[in-house]
């Protein structure tokens, strides 16, 4: 009799959770509709170059609730804004390292460390 009654307690408490992760899941799911469309509408500047993107920028999953069409245009949005990120984040990336190797050769060639040269010019050896 104890065993069922633990058992029951066992259940209950089971559903509650399932209960709530199944709150949490689709409140998060309809967060993720509501960002992708944001996304959708968001413009931007085209991308400056042409860059290879990842593996993982190809994957789709799927919208629960929301047209197949609809999840298509959706993830396709996103997509094309996550590669115009990466393609800036590339851009911005070589353009550092070109303004690296210049501060450097200034500091070489005044004889003084990277790191006077960066304060000279109000830089920080993090940006």
């Amino acid at each position: 009799m104890q065993n069922q009654t633990s058992d029951k307690k066992s259940t209950d408490a089971l559903e509650v959770r399932t209960a709530a992760l199944m709150a949490t899941y689709n409140t998060l799911s309809d967060q993720r509709t509501a960002l992708l469309r944001s996304l959708q509408q968001t413009t931007f500047p085209p991308t400056p170059r042409a860059y290879l993107p990842s593996t993982a920028a190809h994957t789709t999953p799927s919208l629960r609730g929301v047209p197949v069409d609809e999840d298509v245009e959706l993830m396709s949005a996103a997509k094309t804004i996550i590669k115009e990120h990466i393609g800036r984040l590339h851009t911005y990336n070589e353009i550092k390292d070109v303004a690296q190797g210049l501060i450097g050769m200034i500091a070489e060639q005044r004889g003084v460390r990277v790191r006077d040269c960066l304060e000279e010019f109000g830089l920080d050896a993090k940006d």
